[in-house]
């Protein structure tokens, strides 16, 4: 019997687990999507007014951003470097592929960024930004619509999935 009962909390406890996980992903999925807001920012800002190379460009943007986008531009910068690649767009193309835990819309919102980096003057880098930028705020309005009312959700729904299978299993 007792090993029913540890084998019910244990099946309650990763449950549970799993739905904590869930709003975490959630959670950092915002972050990010935050921090590429800022540095989108920055960079309208910066080819307004300095004009800076690619490649230092991916570095700075770096410092805003969290763990998952440091890392994707500073491999971006990396090819830019390297010269493996013609472009920003297959530049990005790389980083991208190399990187772990993108999230699939945020992988789609940075090929956006690397396919309009780099392919215009600057005004059309600076509106492909922009386009880039209203995305972007268009994906995060609609993770942060109802966001406490879905992240109590998951945790619930792990909590009840973990019960449901303790009271079938025992």
């Amino acid at each position: 019997m007792l090993l029913k009962l540890m084998g019910a909390i244990m099946v309650v406890a990763s449950c549970s687990g799993f739905g904590i996980l869930m709003a975490f992903t959630y959670k950092r999925e915002v972050r990010s999507l935050d921090a590429l807001l800022r540095i989108l920012e920055w960079m309208i800002n910066d080819l307004r007014f300095k004009m800076t190379p690619l490649p230092e460009l991916c570095r700075i943007s770096a410092g805003f951003g969290d763990s998952t986008l440091r890392s994707f531009f500073l491999k971006m910068e990396r090819e830019m470097n390297k010269h493996t690649s013609p472009d920003a767009a297959s530049c990005a193309s790389a980083a991208l592929s190399s990187t772990v835990n993108i999230s699939p819309e945020l992988q789609e919102i940075l090929k956006q960024l690397g396919c309009s980096l780099g392919q215009f003057d600057a005004e059309g880098q600076i509106q492909c930004l922009e386009s880039v930028r209203l995305v972007t705020e268009d994906r995060k309005s609609v993770l942060c619509k109802n966001m406490s009312n879905r992240l109590r959700s998951y945790q619930t729904l792990g909590l009840c999935a973990g019960a449901a299978l303790a009271i079938l299993l025992v």
